[in-house]
């Protein structure tokens, strides 16, 4: 029994002591949860703190982000105003060293190859202009300094050319009836002058491709001319990264560098270029050139200098209805063979010439019109639709607003009156400012000439009314010219057509008193056809018997049957 009563004791006190021990982990371990609980509620508070701390930060980056691209944007558009000025100085510097001419007064030999004169200057000339891509449309040419009605802006060479006579052997060829004209001709011939130009584009692609096979003047030449073509290129992404004056010309120490994705342009867009750039006849359209050769065939003599050329710098000039530059096209005298400038084969080939035909002030961009610009605002607006803008110049805004007034009076067959009289009629009567008549009446012009050639072949004996009332009609369309359009094609003929009705009325003055009268008058159209003529085509170096010469030109182009083909100088 003792043994076991001593088991029991001890088996109590290790009980006791176990349960001891027990209470102690307890309280050790509710000691731990407790230090925990705090280390969690810590961790909580710390991660809390963390998640300000990184929102804080982010906040901060996307404020710093937007500060950096603010402060980048903003520092391009720094960076590109001080390129386009850098741009422009330079393209002015470079034009003003390598072209260091004086104004050029006199351009009368390239209007007329048969005294022999060399050129006063070289080609090209660049006058006081520059390149800006900050006008309206985006690209164009300014003034650089103060310029006056008659000085010359810059005379250029085509870049590409159509060949004439390989033109008119396609045609003559393909012409189902080569000596029938039918009107789908005009635009089957204007398609061989485009195909032309594509073929001399292709060669240069070519020439672009072998490159290990051409020599380094053709490979010179290539990449000029293919790079003065893509300049055109409305897309920024496809165009030069620098629009300077030797990249539009073709000229300059270094050509254009292109990558070798840029050798090549589908036809397509090759053809866009063309249709949209490239300037064609001058005085004849393509319906006249292919009714002519229709005619003539099948004689060697073609009488066309030119029918479709390139001429990238001249593609830089934006449209307006109411221009300030009036170009014409000319011819490289045979007198400048071997000179430093002209080679062989540029003689003969036509030249652009560009005057400015109004005061054009520093800044103020060069326009002219991309279509004939003796039309009604409706006809104008729909033949603009092929470059795919709509004109909203001073002129046409204008007469947007004034012609609904003039459409009653183009509507009225049962008037027995001719419609230039009731159209000036309808202008007397309808309170318009002059302005405003006067831009209507040039809209009209075409319609008035064909009046006034009308009233003169009916009238046999001349009297003196009938030619007093033309005269006084024919001085308002004059006036209208110079307003709008000044020194155009239909200007002079006006002018010619003034100074013809003024010599009939001197012819038929009966005593000395009214000799007197219509002697002042001949001056004062002599004198208004001289200025015209000196701002069409230069001052022509203030050489008279030169004015004189360009005026009989002119009055024979202009004012006679067939005139143009009569004319050894095909210019006008």
């Amino acid at each position: 029994m003792e043994p076991t009563r001593e088991k029991l004791e001890s088996a109590k006190a290790l009980s006791k002591s176990t349960s001891e021990a027990l209470s102690k982990a307890e309280q050790r371990a509710s000691a731990a949860r407790l230090r925990f609980d705090e280390a969690r509620l810590e961790l909580e508070r710390a991660e809390a703190d963390l998640q300000r701390v990184e929102n804080e930060s982010t906040a901060a980056e996307v404020q710093l982000k937007s500060a950096e691209e603010e402060h980048s944007r903003r520092l391009a558009q720094v960076r590109n105003i001080k390129s386009e000025k850098e741009r422009e100085a330079t393209s002015e510097s470079r034009g003003k060293d390598r072209r260091a001419q004086p104004a050029v007064r006199d351009v009368s030999p390239l209007l007329f190859d048969d005294d022999g004169r060399r050129l006063p200057f070289s080609l090209p000339y660049i006058g006081p202009i520059s390149i800006s891509t900050s006008v309206v449309h985006g690209r164009g040419l300014v003034a650089s300094r103060d310029i006056e009605a008659g000085e010359c802006l810059f005379i250029t060479r085509p870049v590409l050319s159509a060949n004439v006579p390989q033109s008119r052997e396609c045609f003559n060829r393909h012409s189902r009836c080569p000596t029938r004209y039918e009107p789908s001709y005009a635009g089957e011939l204007e398609g061989y002058a485009e195909d032309t130009l594509l073929d001399e584009l292709t060669c240069l692609s070519n020439i672009l491709e072998d490159e290990e096979l051409q020599t380094c003047e053709n490979l010179d030449m290539a990449r000029r001319i293919f790079g003065a073509f893509r300049a055109q290129m409305s897309s920024s992404d496809s165009a030069p990264a620098v629009h300077e004056m030797d990249v539009l010309l073709a000229t300059g120490d270094h050509p254009v560098n292109l990558d070798t994705s840029e050798h090549y342009i589908e036809d397509e867009e090759a053809l866009g270029i063309i249709r949209r750039n490239a300037f064609g006849p001058d005085f004849h359209n393509f319906d006249a050139i292919a009714r002519r050769w229709t005619q003539t065939w099948p004689q060697e003599e073609c009488f066309y200098n030119r029918i479709l050329g390139v001429y990238p710098l001249a593609a830089m000039i934006n449209h307006s209805c109411c221009p300030n530059a009036i170009r014409v096209f000319g011819t490289v005298p045979k007198s400048e063979i071997g000179t430093t400038v002209i080679d062989e084969e540029c003689t003969g080939k036509d030249v652009m010439i560009v005057h400015a035909s109004t005061k054009i002030s520093r800044g103020e961009e060069i326009v002219w019109s991309y279509i004939p610009p003796c039309g009604p605002v409706q006809r104008r607006r729909h033949m603009l639709k092929k470059y795919g803008f709509v004109c909203e110049c001073t002129r046409c805004a204008k007469e947007l607003e004034v012609a609904d007034k003039l459409i009653p009076t183009l509507e009225t067959p049962d008037d027995q009156k001719p419609l230039i009289e009731r159209i000036e009629l309808a202008l007397s009567n309808s309170g318009m400012p002059n302005e405003c008549q006067r831009l209507l009446r040039v809209g009209y012009s075409t319609m008035y000439i064909d009046y006034f050639n009308a009233a003169l072949r009916n009238m046999p004996n001349k009297n003196e009314r009938g030619v007093s009332d033309l005269l006084k009609l024919a001085t308002q369309l004059h006036f209208s010219f110079v307003q709008c359009n000044n020194a155009c094609t239909e200007h002079i003929s006006i002018l010619h057509l003034c100074y013809e009705l003024v010599s009939i009325t001197h012819m038929n003055a009966k005593d000395g008193g009214e000799r007197t009268k219509t002697t002042n008058l001949i001056r004062f159209w002599t004198e208004q056809l001289k200025r015209a003529h000196m701002v069409r085509y230069g001052e022509l170096g203030h050489n008279l018997e030169l004015v004189r010469k360009a005026m009989k030109h002119t009055q024979l182009v202009l004012r006679s049957d067939g005139g143009f083909f009569r004319v050894g100088c095909k210019f006008i």
